[in-house]
C-alpha cells in the first residue's frame, strides 16, 4: 500500500480493475477510509463516516454482484461469500471504531487489508475476466 506518514490511503491506477463504475466506487471507498482514520475526527464525525462506509459498501457490493451475474462470472458465488465475510468484519470492527476502543493502527490495518487485498486479489480477478470477455467479443 502506498501511504503517507499518517497512513492515508492513496488510490493508484494499478488498483483499477478496468470497469469505470467499479473503479470509481473503489476510489470512493479509499476516500471514505481516509475519512474514518482521520485522527482529527470527533466521535460524531467518525460515526457519520462509518455509517457512510457501511451504506456505501452494501451498495457497492450489490452493484458488483449484479455485474457478475450479468456477465456470468464463474467465481460469482465465491466472490459473494467474500463480500459477506467483509460485511461481517466491518460489523465486528465498526463498534470499536465508534466507541474509540479499537486502536487507530488496528483500524488502518483492517481498512488496508479490506481495500487492498480484496481489490487487488478478488476484484482484480473479476476485472481480468471482463477483459477476457471484451477481447473475445472483438475477435
Amino acid at each position: 500500500m502506498d501511504s503517507s506518514a499518517n497512513n492515508n490511503f492513496v488510490w493508484l491506477d494499478e488498483y483499477k480493475i478496468g470497469h469505470d463504475t467499479v473503479d470509481a466506487q473503489h476510489q470512493y471507498l479509499f476516500e471514505l477510509a481516509n475519512r474514518i482514520i482521520d485522527p482529527n475526527n470527533d466521535q460524531q464525525t467518525t460515526h457519520l463516516n462509518v455509517e457512510a462506509l457501511y451504506e456505501y459498501t452494501h451498495s457497492h457490493f450489490r452493484d458488483e454482484e449484479l455485474l457478475m451475474e450479468q456477465y456470468n462470472y464463474p467465481d460469482y458465488e465465491l466472490h459473494k461469500k467474500a463480500h459477506k465475510r467483509l460485511i461481517a468484519e466491518l460489523n465486528a470492527v465498526s463498534g470499536g471504531i465508534l466507541t474509540d476502543e479499537t486502536p487507530r493502527a488496528d483500524v488502518v490495518k483492517f481498512m488496508s487489508d479490506w481495500l487492498l487485498i480484496h481489490i487487488l486479489d478478488e476484484d482484480m480477478s473479476f476485472g481480468n475476466f471482463l477483459r477476457k470477455i471484451a477481447t473475445q467479443s472483438t475477435n
